[in-house]
């Protein structure tokens, strides 16, 4: 039998084993549990932590009150083995269920994230090329100019491509300096050429505007400059190394015309004829530069041609034999109006060098779409804009939008382009080939917002709008109020 002494000291190691319990259980659980998410690097969870958490996007999107809100982490692996695939399966469920938010409840708390998905993608690197050998050159309006850098931020920053612009507002000396001070912030290498237009007096100002890039162009090349793009001011190169890539089997040292047409046939046949379409770049190698430099005053005799068709009509008037339109796939025009969903939920982007008309013709917040390349790239093999299919039927295509398809996916139609946008029988067939019918039931999130963190975390937000969004253009879409909030957190895997 113990003695009392012994039964004694049990008594007490107890006492003071429960007591340190209590006081650990107090000091650890009734933290905000923020602390513990935030050590695993995803969303404080406690309370009041929806509007800390959702206070970025809910300010980028007017977000109301109270919406439906869930989020799911997905961890991109870099594989050094990796087969393309134009949809990527996933044996698991993509969207969690989702809880209703008040997001002016004090007590509001997010939903804990449930277990992460791992998505691989190719590890090998984007190519190796010298940025230098391009020039790129635009014709736009100060203030246009200054809503498009950031976009452009996304693909020319820090490297030693420069952008030369022909400002046609140059007047305004205020804005000016302001636009020239934001492309020195977002580290591009940006020269503004007031108002140049070395036209005739009683023709198309704009239309030779746009050609006098040609002179600003030849003025400012250097030594290292080897190809030329003339774009628009809503062109997006998603890589500008996958670009200069793709120019590697040309020979910089013969003319080049290199270009895409537009997609729809009617504006070829009736319109503007076989071109390179400036939205999705015209590109000439130096020599073909130079001829059209040389030529520059007998290209703008009266003749009323646009843009785009000076420069075709340049390159056959001064070349022996014409050098003609060479199209480089990739390239994209986007002559398509309305919901072009479509396009973007095809196999097309599978080769994906450039991308047009996303800030009118249709809305598409490029720069928030793109971040997700800062984890697993751009182009072939990597992660923005591929397709993945999941067990609850959603498809997500990374970085513009997240369908379920709650009577299943069909993976024998997702090879063609979903028929969203309007259209006439044949008008896309040469380029997009036989449109397949809208889906008719359908849940559509559209991301509208995307946000990288100090610690390299990507968070995008997928939306959901008013009844009827899945079959609204984007500016009736986008005057809907928020009914729910999808976030995908892209976490990078080294």
């Amino acid at each position: 039998m113990l003695s009392f002494r012994t039964r004694l000291g049990y008594a007490l190691s107890l006492t003071v084993t429960v007591v340190l319990l209590c006081w650990w259980y107090m000091a650890w659980f009734q933290q905000p549990w923020g602390s513990l998410d935030d050590a695993a690097g995803s969303l404080n969870t406690g309370r009041g932590a929806c509007r800390e958490e959702l206070a970025d996007v809910r300010e980028a999107l007017a977000l109301p009150d109270i919406f439906e809100y869930s989020k799911r982490t997905i961890r991109a692996k870099p594989v050094k083995r990796w087969k393309q695939q134009s949809v990527v399966r996933r044996a698991q469920k993509l969207i969690p269920d989702l809880e209703h938010m008040n997001i002016e409840d004090p007590d509001c708390r997010l939903p804990s994230d449930e277990a992460p998905l791992d998505i691989e993608y190719s590890s090998k690197p984007p190519p190796r090329v010298d940025t230098s050998k391009l020039m790129i050159g635009a014709s736009t309006t100060l203030s246009r100019l200054k809503g498009a850098l950031p976009q452009m931020s996304r693909w020319l920053s820090n490297t030693s491509t420069p952008l030369i612009v022909n400002i046609l507002d140059s007047s305004d000396t205020d804005l000016f300096g302001e636009v020239q001070d934001l492309a020195h912030a977002l580290a591009i290498n940006c020269t503004l050429v007031p108002n140049v237009d070395h036209g005739p007096e009683d023709e198309d100002r704009h239309a030779h505007r746009h050609f006098s890039i040609v002179k600003i162009l030849h003025a400012h090349k250097s030594a290292s400059t080897k190809w030329f793009a003339v774009i628009d001011d809503d062109t997006f190169f998603p890589s500008l190394a996958n670009l200069l890539a793709a120019l590697e089997p040309f020979d910089p040292e013969r003319e080049w015309y290199l270009g895409a047409l537009s997609e729809d046939w009617n504006t070829i046949k009736n319109r503007f004829g076989f071109m390179a379409y400036g939205g999705a770049g015209i590109l000439l190698s130096h020599p073909l530069l130079e001829t059209l430099h040389r030529n520059f005053d007998d290209c703008l005799a009266p003749g009323g041609l646009e843009g785009d068709r000076l420069y075709r009509d340049c390159v056959f008037l001064h070349t022996a034999p014409p050098v003609t339109m060479t199209i480089l796939p990739g390239l994209n025009q986007m002559d398509l109006l309305g919901d072009v969903s479509g396009w973007y939920q095809s196999r097309l982007t599978s080769r994906l060098l450039s991308l047009h008309h996303f800030n009118e013709w249709h809305h598409y917040p490029i720069q928030h779409g793109h971040l997700v390349s800062d984890i697993c790239g751009s182009g072939p093999g990597k992660c923005f804009l591929q397709r993945y299919a999941f067990a609850d039927e959603a498809l997500m295509t990374n970085g513009y939008s997240v369908v379920e398809y709650p009577n299943g996916i069909s993976f024998d139609d997702l090879d063609r382009v979903e028929g969203t946008f309007p259209h006439n029988v044949g008008q896309f067939d040469f380029s997009l080939g036989r449109l397949r019918d809208v889906v008719d039931v359908k849940i559509v999130w559209r991301l509208e917002f995307a946000v990288k963190e100090g610690d390299g975390r990507v968070r995008q937000f997928y939306v959901r709008r008013g009844a009827g969004d899945e079959r609204a253009g984007d500016e009736d879409r986008l005057k809907m109020e928020v009914t729910g909030v999808f976030e995908v957190e892209w976490q990078a895997v080294r």
